[in-house]
């Protein structure tokens, strides 16, 4: 979602889309408070897969 004048909302998307054809993955999350009272945010996390070097050849 976008809340400029300009824009189709497609960032994350596409991110994502791009994260799974190389075997990772986007979670987004509440996140936590940065103090008391304060609103939350968002937070989006990337998960990688570990390359294993020696299979690789």
């Amino acid at each position: 979602m976008t809340t400029r004048e300009k824009g189709t909302g497609l960032g994350l998307p596409i991110v994502k889309k791009i994260l799974e054809e190389h075997g990772a993955s986007l979670e987004l999350r509440d996140a936590p408070p940065f103090g008391d009272g304060v609103h939350h945010g968002a937070q989006a996390v990337i998960l990688l897969p570990v390359l294993d070097c020696e299979k690789k050849g």
